[in-house]
């Protein structure tokens, strides 16, 4: 009887590691570049091409590798980092689980040129699919060059996965810029088919390596801050309640130098701005958390960008700690506890949430791509007595509440309003000519070299409905007008949020078609969740969506108006009909 249990061979398992470790061009930049740091590189240069499903290639001044040693490297678990099993309890470096290099060159197409300095000659190794096809010796500069051709090659189920090119790239330069921010004394450039995208000097300022990577905004709005509770030490940067964004991409957390993801600090940060900022807004925090090494375990994840603390309140309280001299903020120590069960580990990682304008399904709704009538239907509340509501008033700061004479209808005033907003704004791009409010004075507004990548594509498209930006210096745009029905709103705020919504719409693979410029310029100009309205401001609200045709859907999906019909009210009160 054949044997059912059978041992996998080595090809088999580095197929398996690499889908752990290796989900993209940029996982691979991240393991090369890591590696680059651990190697103690003073200047580490980036290439890449087609987003990196091309090529990559790392460059780095480190201190290289003889032949048995970059051999070795390429075996499954080969690492110089630990020795013994108590070593992964005081690990210092990024990389430490041996699996990086292996994992990517059964998946690619690997050269390697390395050579220590004290050496005359060096070592050239080419690998295919994890397999050594040619080793010999070679001429070449001290440290390591390594380049990854070919990505996911002989895996299309995995390649078939990857996003567009812009896509892939911006994921690569957000990788790098992440692990700049902590590596100051290092010199980094990041290249994209040739053109130079990053040029970060190293600086022994940590706030100015922040102002180069996140934009001179950022910087302006940054106050150090510092706090030490026991072993624990967290220093770093939080912005002035006054400076915010539309999502968390302004968060980066480190622990032990590491960049991690964890929704202990997130909720911490979250919490100490609770009543400072608006809830549907998010601070910039970087943040740099030095942990003793019995008090974080760094092995949780190949990818290593999660750790499980053993004092969980403590990180909490620390992190809210460092928010007492922000303006506005309460004095005394925190008082707010660390929430049942987030210090429980969790793999779902809240430390990068979504964007305001992503929306999930509607329990029930039909597929976003189905053809769905998004009017109110005929014959219901809304066709019969849309002209006869009264306003009742605002519940939660969010949603409306009318009486008509079938019953009420709530209205979700966010919801409703970005419908009215994409609408009128499809409406002046169809017909050509959308109408504008010129500024007097021109507006600028400075995003990081990462969202001005991802958001200049844009300008051709937003000029469609209204928006008229230029380039104005160094990864600043001039705003020199706006759509007529978003001229009420702060114009710097609304093109920011609009940008870098683009950009991270961008960067989590989202399409770069004109539907989704829409969408996200609605959905920042809108009337926020959370605002309170006057009565006035709620009876326009009301008489534009009667103009528009009451819309019971944003243009995501979700719910824009409900109503309950007096019928149902008498059935919820138990009254005879």
């Amino acid at each position: 009887m054949a044997q059912k249990i059978q041992v996998l061979s080595g090809e088999v398992v580095n197929r398996i590691a690499a889908g752990e470790v290796v989900e993209r061009p940029a996982s691979v930049v991240k393991e090369l570049v890591e590696n680059a740091v651990d190697a103690e590189a003073r200047e580490i240069l980036i290439h890449a091409r087609s987003g990196g499903l091309r090529s990559i290639r790392v460059v780095d001044d480190g201190t290289g590798m003889e032949r048995e040693d970059a051999l070795t490297a390429f075996q499954r678990h080969a690492t110089s980092k630990i020795r013994v099993s108590d070593d992964l309890e005081r690990v210092s470096t990024l990389g430490f689980r041996g699996e990086a290099l292996p994992s990517i060159a059964s998946v690619s197409r690997v050269r390697m040129v390395t050579r220590e300095h004290r050496s005359l000659i060096g070592t050239e190794i080419l690998l295919e699919a994890g397999q050594v096809k040619e080793v010999r010796e070679t001429g070449c500069r001290g440290g390591t060059d390594i380049t990854v051709e070919d990505l996911f090659f002989n895996t299309p189920a995995r390649r078939k996965f990857q996003r567009s090119v812009a896509t892939e790239f911006s994921r690569i330069t957000e990788v790098v810029v992440r692990i700049a921010l902590a590596e100051c004394g290092i010199h980094f450039k990041l290249f994209h088919n040739d053109r130079q995208v990053l040029d970060i000097p190293p600086t022994g300022e940590r706030l100015e390596r922040i102002g180069v990577l996140l934009g001179r905004e950022v910087y302006r709005a940054l106050r150090r801050v510092k706090v030490r509770m026991d072993s624990v030490e967290i220093e770093g940067y939080l912005s002035d309640p006054a400076f915010t964004r539309p999502n968390s991409k302004g968060f980066y957390f480190y622990v032990n130098r590491r960049f991690v993801r964890d929704r202990i600090i997130h909720h911490a940060v979250m919490e100490a701005y609770r009543n400072l900022i608006p809830k549907d807004r998010y601070p910039v925090a970087i943040l740099f958390l030095d942990v003793p090494f019995w008090n974080v375990d760094a092995n949780v994840h190949p990818t290593k960008i999660e750790v499980r603390f053993r004092s969980t309140d403590l990180i909490h309280r620390g992190v809210i700690g460092l928010s007492h001299g922000l303006p506005g903020q309460r004095r005394g120590p925190p008082a707010v506890p660390l929430p049942a069960g987030l210090g429980e580990h969790r793999a779902d990682s809240l430390a990068v949430a979504e964007p305001a304008f992503v929306y999930g399904p509607v329990p029930g709704a039909e597929p976003q791509e189905a053809k769905v009538d998004s009017r109110a239907p005929d014959g219901g509340l809304f066709s019969s007595t849309k002209t006869s509501l009264r306003i009742l008033g605002q519940i939660g700061k969010t949603y409306l509440v009318c009486e008509s004479s079938g019953g009420l209808i709530l209205v979700d005033q966010h919801a409703a309003h970005e419908r009215i907003v994409f609408e009128r704004l499809k409406r002046d791009a169809e017909g050509g000519i959308p109408e504008v409010q010129t500024l007097l004075f021109p507006e600028t507004v400075e995003l990081s070299p990462a969202e001005w990548e991802g958001a200049n594509r844009y300008f051709s498209d937003l000029k469609r409905i209204g928006f008229d930006l230029e380039p104005f210096g160094h990864n600043t745009v001039a705003i020199k007008s706006v759509p007529s029905i978003l001229s009420r709103s702060d114009s710097r705020r609304i093109v920011s949020d609009i940008l870098r919504g683009l950009a991270q719409e961008e960067a989590r693979g989202g399409e770069a078609a004109f539907e989704t410029v829409l969408k996200v310029a609605a959905c920042h100009g809108a009337i926020r969740a959370g605002q309170v309205l006057s009565h006035e401001e709620m009876t326009r609200l009301v008489e534009e969506m009667e103009k528009e045709g009451f819309f019971f859907t944003c243009p995501h999906g979700r719910p824009a108006c409900l109503e309950i019909g007096l019928p149902e009210l008498a059935r919820r009160f138990k009254r005879s009909s």
